[in-house]
């Protein structure tokens, strides 16, 4: 699993859409669409209901999605923690 797929995943929970997220992440809709199949056969579980109106969260989709805002939070800190590391001593080659 990558972090790329836990972005995927939030953005199209939040937009309600995969078409939308696409534009959104400048990906395509079949690779957003790729993104989830990866992650609902991983888990074996169906993530999102789809409609004319668009995409609403499973049960499960709901349990990914909250931990899919606590990984990506940690993510955040950890590039945060990273970039003051890097002003603060740069790497030297």
């Amino acid at each position: 699993m990558y972090i790329e797929q836990f972005m995927v995943f939030k953005v199209i929970t939040q937009s309600e859409s995969f078409t939308k997220a696409a534009k959104i992440l400048n990906l395509t809709q079949p690779a957003i669409s790729f993104q989830i199949k990866q992650l609902e056969k991983k888990y074996q579980v169906k993530l999102f209901t789809r409609s004319n109106r668009g995409v609403k969260l499973t049960d499960a989709g709901e349990t990914f999605y909250n931990y899919c805002e606590k990984i990506l939070a940690v993510y955040n800190e950890l590039e945060t923690a990273m970039a003051d590391e890097a002003h603060r001593v740069p790497l030297q080659e």
